[in-house]
């Protein structure tokens, strides 16, 4: 074990030694390269919602229904159906179901039901992933120089990014605020690394050629 561990890091002083000797036309040339390689894995992990250590990311809270509709034909109604919108349920058995509507309570006759109730969540269906947009390489921007490479998100892009990517509280109405679950959106896994070396070597072999 010892040796191997001891392999690796001869390995990496290697790579370490080929970087630096590179002039700085090629660290720029192999910068781009493995920025390019970067964003993609990063790309790839948030569609997938894996932080780059390989870790899910933590749920989105399921939000609470603002209300529920289902149809029903009314025996006042003359047996026509229409759609009710109620805020919530009190009680219900197999026959009934009691709900706030209004002022008082209302009960429905369960047989009377033709859909069965839904929740009214108010805004634009969830999706199933979270980041949907925040992965599109459109918001990324690649800062690079003859020295290093620089991943980022762009301008209001970057302020909800960091906002999840640290797990910061913010803002979500007029008076109410939420904390967030910290989802690290950019990192280096193992892969990574190792695939930044095969650049490396490649691009050096290139050069020899």
């Amino acid at each position: 074990m010892s040796e191997t561990i001891e392999g690796m890091e001869r390995l990496d002083h290697t790579l370490d030694s080929l970087a630096a000797a590179l002039s700085p036309a090629g660290r720029r040339k192999l910068g781009l390269k493995i920025g390019q390689q970067i964003r993609r894995t990063n790309v790839a992990r948030i569609g997938k919602n894996i932080a780059p250590d390989g870790t899910p990311f933590t749920p989105r809270i399921k939000q609470k229904p603002k209300g529920y509709h289902f149809k029903y034909k009314s025996i006042r109604g003359g047996g026509i159906e229409k759609t009710v919108a109620i805020k919530s349920i009190v009680e219900q058995d197999k026959r009934y179901l009691v709900a706030e509507g209004g002022k008082h309570p209302w009960r429905f006759l369960k047989e009377r039901m033709t859909t069965r109730i839904k929740p009214i969540t108010g805004g634009k269906k969830l999706r199933k992933k979270m980041f949907a947009k925040l992965k599109a390489t459109q918001h990324m921007r690649l800062v690079r120089t003859a020295d290093e490479i620089t991943l980022t998100f762009k301008s209001r892009t970057g302020r909800i990014a960091a906002i999840h990517h640290f797990g910061l509280r913010d803002q979500v109405g007029k008076n109410r605020s939420a904390q967030y679950a910290a989802r690290p959106l950019l990192g280096f896994s193992k892969a990574d690394r190792d695939a930044i070396d095969d650049l490396l070597l490649a691009h050096v072999a290139e050069g020899i050629r």
